[in-house]
């Protein structure tokens, strides 16, 4: 898998720079990768990676990506890459009470400082959504961003650089990579824009199709847990294979430890994907909103929820979209408290009516 290529293409410049830094041996010892794109953040923190730790980089800097060490990084799977990520209910990277908690900073630089196995150019810690840091967190790993451990490099990644304390920022080469947009990746997404064109274009005076598409939006958001459970349980295999091998002595109350973890960590996914279904809904109506005053086509931010829908041939008047995303900022309100999912999509729904 050549990452290089696709950044290239899409990233000419920062692409060189960091190549050419790890010619002259002027790789920083942190990054942050600041991007709006989920996928962009997490491969090029790879693709960073690989150039740190490549043993075959060429005269341009470029990493081989056909050695052990490229090729593991890409599955995540290399025996000198750490990773920290939200793992709780909270959505926040805790400091953590000991080393052995699980998804905090001190399990986190726990791990990291342990002794090379593989003789790479450098271990590689890599933590993703940084801006989940709390800020006890972030003091403590700012001590270990003031005296980094011999070769080695970190990687923070995220959407909200400004989250983090400006002596994190200070301390970190910041590697900017805008796409203006925002990748929505959950499934039912189609199903979804396809409910909202008709909530739009034909619920007036129709009840029955304000309450279909309720169902839609009911049965999209129902199957996001399932799919957190599907995306994290692959991370907890081998956690849960170690957990049940004798050699490893696992009592009864760390392997309820485990699965409260790993409960959190599925919650966590789950309210990011959440975030984005959320998210989808209110950019549907804006942009709607964003045609009807004349905005051309081409120039909207995520024209290609419109894919599927012909879209331009009925836009409704600037008012009536006005209207819809009022209402959509109401709905997202109300999710905000403890309120009924089931009834808070009903009565959107009904308020096209």
């Amino acid at each position: 898998m050549n990452l290089y290529d696709d950044f290239f293409e899409s990233f000419p410049v920062q692409t060189e720079l960091i190549c050419s830094a790890a010619v002259k041996n002027k790789l920083a010892h942190a990054y942050i990768i600041y991007s709006d794109a989920p996928d962009v953040r997490e491969n090029f923190s790879i693709l960073l990676a690989q150039i740190a730790a490549c043993p075959n980089r060429n005269n341009l800097g470029q990493p081989c990506f056909v050695c052990k060490i490229c090729r593991h990084l890409v599955r995540r799977d290399f025996s000198e890459l750490y990773e920290l990520m939200p793992v709780s209910k909270s959505r926040q990277i805790a400091i953590g009470d000991n080393k052995d908690d699980y998804g905090t900073m001190r399990w986190f630089q726990d791990v990291f400082y342990k002794s090379s196995v593989s003789g790479a150019m450098s271990k590689v810690g890599i933590i993703s959504e940084a801006d989940c840091l709390n800020h006890q967190a972030q003091n403590a790993f700012l001590k270990t961003l003031e005296e980094p451990p011999a070769k080695s490099i970190f990687i923070l990644n995220t959407a909200n650089p400004f989250s983090l304390l400006p002596t994190i920022i200070s301390r970190c080469h910041t590697v900017t990579l805008l796409k203006n947009d925002c990748e929505y990746k959950f499934s039912g997404k189609t199903d979804l824009i396809l409910a909202l064109a008709r909530l739009l274009m034909t619920a007036k005076k129709n009840l029955q199709v304000s309450e279909e598409v309720a169902l839609v939006l009911l049965d999209v958001s129902g199957g996001l847990q399932k799919e957190a459970e599907a995306n994290i349980s692959p991370k907890w295999e081998d956690k849960f294979t170690e957990a049940e091998n004798p050699v490893f002595q696992y009592t009864a109350a760390m392997k309820k430890r485990l699965k409260e973890k790993f409960e959190a960590a599925v919650t966590s996914e789950y309210l990011r994907i959440r975030s984005y279904f959320l998210s989808m809904i209110h950019t549907f109506f804006a942009q709607v909103y964003q045609l009807s005053t004349g905005v051309p086509f081409n120039e909207l931010a995520n024209a290609d929820i419109f894919e599927h829908l012909d879209i331009l041939h009925s836009v409704p008047c600037e008012e009536v979209a006005y209207d819809a995303v009022l209402k959509a900022e109401k709905l997202l309100e109300d999710l905000q408290w403890n309120v009924n999912e089931e009834l808070a999509f009903r009565e959107f729904c009904c308020s096209f009516h």
